[in-house]
């Protein structure tokens, strides 16, 4: 064996006897909303919604200070978006008719997610922070629609629109958001984010752990992105190229094999 070759080998045996992995996997619940920051109009709010999120990691231990976890997460996640607003019209018979709108959305969106963490700390908690890489699964949604038609404070009309929406899928929804362009959907695929939280070891091979997942790209399609209040014709909506994120509170119980 040649000084390089031993070089090489000496290294390697180091590397072995500080560097060893641990694997485990996890389970737990999440409260989840699209948030749409510094965008959101009058008569437009979003909630969170709970959910469950498990899957594996590999836990790489460099030093008692310092380690390195990958996970392979899957999540179900979601937001409920509501919207009211109204519109005025002059009807020839009636006159001026006032036009209530009240919408909502409850969403579910699955997830595979890849986060790749940084863990800091001595003893029993760990901290942690690091990317997550995302991608949608399945984008599910009910839908429903109310609109109260109404002229000098008596309704004379009412109509409700109840539908299940595949966020995937355009024609699921092209009659509530018609596409200023091409026929995509609502949802993009890939989402990019980070993670920051901290683990506490509790023995016996148990972890409990609490994060925040942050979003940090635009998960809806911009062809979908309209203001709620029309313009001075009452009939077309301008588009407005806001951001959304996903925004995710979790806990989850880990345990070591």
């Amino acid at each position: 064996m040649n000084r390089i070759n031993l070089y090489l080998f000496f290294i390697l045996m180091i590397s072995a006897n500080t560097v060893y992995a641990q694997f485990g996997a996890k389970g737990g619940l999440n409260l989840s909303k699209m948030e749409s920051y510094g965008n959101l109009e009058e008569g437009e709010r979003e909630g969170f919604k709970a959910g469950f999120q498990g899957g594996m990691f590999y836990k790489f231990n460099v030093s008692d200070m310092f380690n390195l976890m990958i996970e392979l997460n899957y999540e179900r996640r979601g937001t409920v978006s509501k919207k009211e607003y109204s519109i005025e019209d002059i009807n020839p018979i009636t006159g001026l008719v006032e036009f209530q709108i009240n919408q909502e959305a409850n969403s579910t969106y699955t997830y595979v997610n890849l986060p790749i963490l940084a863990l800091f700390g001595e003893g029993n908690l760990k901290g942690y922070i690091g990317p997550n890489i995302g991608y949608l699964v399945s984008g599910k949604a009910d839908f429903k629609r109310t609109v109260e038609a109404s002229s000098a404070g008596n309704i004379i009309d009412s109509e409700q629109t109840d539908l299940k929406l595949d966020w995937q899928d355009y024609n699921s929804f092209r009659n509530i958001l018609p596409s200023s362009s091409e026929e995509d959907g609502f949802l993009n695929s890939l989402d990019f984010g980070i993670n920051l939280g901290a683990m506490y070891y509790l023995g016996g091979g148990f972890i409990v752990d609490l994060r925040v997942s942050q979003c940090l790209a635009d998960v809806t399609n911009n062809h979908y992105d309209y203001s709620l209040y029309p313009k001075d014709d009452n009939t077309t909506f301008p588009s407005r190229e806001d951001t959304d994120r996903n925004l995710s509170i979790q806990l989850g119980l880990g345990y070591f094999f």
